[in-house]
């Protein structure tokens, strides 16, 4: 709990400034990460992330501003640049689903062994987004292999099947096209739909938002990609339920400790949701900052 001389002195302050909030603002990435689950990149969700939250509230702080948490890609590591809906699974604690119980034991503790061992020691002061990347894909895809191997008629890992399901039937408007999206980057081999090759009667492309008289196609063209890549449409539900749910234990204990958690507003937006979303944008407009005296050619983003 606060130390509550510590608190009350900051609340009696904020009274006198006539302020009711003391907000940090803080990155995922930049969270602190203890020896046993530092893999290159911070996370809230983790233990030594919890332990940072109680420290801001003991500090007097009554509110916690994360950055954007929308999904990155692998080729561009900025926040601003993240999806609307999916959670950014680089933010995922891996330890907690090998040593928490309600985890039902997704992961070993020899997996996290070996993935640490790839990161080395010196270089954990500063974010590894790279190696964090690969080594967050290798342990959800071992979580994942294990979560669909043991869900056998008791335990928790019936319990997690079950909310997973009624997560991915209350989410399905967004996790339809985004996981989709993420089995198509894995066909064309480029995470740019703008860069995809075009195949003759395919426009992949323009899967959600098709031209007159392609709907058809394109609603066929969603259901052979669906058959085609089932086990992979299936990892990015589970690793999105994941990542929702660990954000909801922390929005929890961060309540409890009289905690308010705040978002940061992106300006951009992700390749991912421009490709579901085509038809929101204006076609041949892009969205920048206008020139000011800090910068007098003004910042071409590129934003539709």
């Amino acid at each position: 709990m606060p130390d509550l001389f510590e608190t009350e002195l900051v609340e009696r302050c904020l009274e006198l400034l006539g302020k009711r909030k003391l907000v940090l603002a803080i990155h995922d990435g930049s969270f602190p990460g203890d020896d046993g689950e530092d893999f290159g990149r911070g996370t809230p969700y983790s233990q030594a992330g919890r332990r940072f939250v109680a420290f801001v509230r003991r500090l007097g702080f009554n509110g916690l501003q994360l950055g954007p948490q929308g999904l990155t890609s692998r080729g561009n590591p900025s926040p601003y640049d993240g999806t609307a809906f999916s959670r950014n699974t680089l933010s995922i604690a891996p330890a907690p689903l090998a040593r928490d119980p309600q985890w039902g034991g997704l992961l070993s503790e020899e997996a996290l062994a070996d993935e640490l061992l790839r990161v080395p020691a010196g270089e954990r002061e500063r974010v590894q987004y790279t190696a964090a990347w690969e080594a967050q894909g290798r342990l959800m895809e071992r979580a994942f292999q294990r979560f669909q191997d043991t869900r056998g008629p008791m335990g928790a890992a019936v319990a997690l099947a079950g909310e997973s399901t009624v997560f991915a039937d209350r989410h399905r408007r967004w996790l339809e096209p985004d996981s989709l999206y993420e089995a198509l980057v894995h066909e064309h081999g480029s995470e740019d739909w703008r860069q995809w090759p075009a195949k003759e009667g395919q426009v992949d492309s323009r899967l959600y938002c098709p031209l007159p008289g392609q709907a058809l196609h394109c609603r066929r063209r969603r259901e052979e990609v669906r058959k085609r890549y089932l086990r992979r449409l299936d990892f990015y539900v589970f690793c999105q339920f994941i990542a929702h749910r660990q954000h909801q234990e922390l929005h929890a204990a961060a309540r409890n400790l009289g905690l308010d958690l705040f978002a940061d507003f992106q300006i951009g937006l992700s390749l991912r949701d421009t490709w579901g979303l085509q038809s929101l944008f204006l076609p041949g407009y892009a969205l920048g900052a206008p020139p000011s005296r800090t910068n007098r050619s003004g910042q071409p983003w590129g934003y539709p």
